[in-house]
């Protein structure tokens, strides 16, 4: 297991799974904003993962345009991140492309208020100020009750599809249906909302003991038996219909690439929703950039250059390319709950 993991996961794990006072842990630690002041000698570089090599943004977008599908892994808290995911969409513009965009943070259903905002088509708009149909849409999208960096941090992308009148979509399932995965597991699940949550056919057991550790991890060390195998259904149903949302943008708009914005966990070691592409058809070509934070202690990069056995195959390079960025936070979130924690394993 590599060093970073725990850090790397326990964000996307309390954004999309709620579980008692973990929950409540998470949202209280997760959102904080504050950047240290770091000194690493990789913060700010870029690395080709097969050659260990740094190189510069140019390069890096100039490698990143030549392909269709471009995965920008993130920490979902993280403002540079976004920032670095703003930059390079306007340079892909500025090289004459016009990428889609998909956001793992907005559902599949969500995707008609996002097109209304960017296309100027909704009557409720009409002597409307562009302020005020953003507070339109951040209503309509439910995000009123998240803090207004969460919102800025993903608003940024809302505004490029806008300007240059870019495809703007979704990917995620809708969030009472990855409640109720979580809560009561798939085969639970109502007829209608199976329709809502494609089930994956994706059966690696190598791959899911991984996940497992990974959630576990990312629940500070907490974690039983049944409660991880809904985790990973809901992983899995996720990971589903963001490949199938991906697929079905990129046929319909075939001469342009796509820019995925979501977190790291979801393309790490082409796995998650990058496999799942290849799985379904293996002639798009995709590339994977992962945003990730430098340790809390400082690491050699051979350390996050760490092969690792994902699957029945071999082991796999964490990502591409990776773009070492400060932390969102100094801490580990875990030493703050460790006796809430506590009383929760026992």
């Amino acid at each position: 297991m590599k060093f970073n993991h725990h850090l790397k996961f326990r964000f996307f794990i309390s954004d999309h799974f709620i579980f008692a006072g973990l929950f409540l842990i998470f949202a209280l630690t997760g959102c904080s904003q504050s950047l240290p002041k770091a000194t690493d000698p990789l913060l700010g570089k870029i690395i080709d993962s097969k050659t260990g090599k740094s190189l510069s943004k140019a390069d890096l977008i100039g490698r990143l345009s030549g392909y269709e599908i471009i995965y920008l892994g993130e920490k979902h808290d993280n403002r540079h991140h976004h920032e670095i995911q703003e930059e390079l969409i306007q340079d892909l513009i500025k090289l004459g492309k016009k990428p889609a965009i998909g956001i793992e943070l907005f559902s599949v259903d969500q995707t008609g208020y996002l097109m209304e905002f960017v296309m100027g088509s909704s009557r409720l708009h009409q002597g409307l100020s562009i302020p005020q149909q953003a507070r339109l849409l951040r209503n309509k999208l439910q995000w009123e009750r998240r803090s207004d960096s969460e919102w800025e941090n993903y608003f940024r992308f809302i505004k490029i599809a806008r300007k240059h009148q870019l495809p703007l979509f979704g990917m995620d399932i809708p969030q009472g249906v990855v409640r109720r995965i979580s809560s009561v597991g798939y085969e639970n699940l109502s007829a209608v909302e199976r329709m809502l949550a494609p089930r994956s056919n994706f059966n690696d057991p190598v791959y899911r003991d991984l996940m497992y550790r990974r959630f576990t991890e990312a629940h500070c060390g907490w974690s039983n038996p049944a409660h991880l195998k809904k985790l990973y259904q809901t992983w899995q149903s996720r990971n589903e219909m963001m490949a199938e949302t991906i697929i079905n943008t990129l046929h319909n708009n075939p001469k342009r690439p796509i820019v995925i914005i979501l977190g790291g966990g979801h393309a790490e070691n082409r796995m998650g929703v990058y496999e799942r592409v290849l799985s379904k058809t293996n002639n798009l070509s995709q590339v994977t950039l992962g945003l990730t934070e430098i340790a809390l202690n400082k690491t050699d990069l051979p350390a996050y250059l760490e092969m690792e056995q994902v699957g029945v195959e071999i082991s796999r390079l964490p990502y591409d390319y990776l773009w070492f960025t400060p932390r969102a936070q100094d801490e580990d979130p875990c030493e703050k709950h460790k006796k809430i924690l506590s009383k929760m394993k026992r």
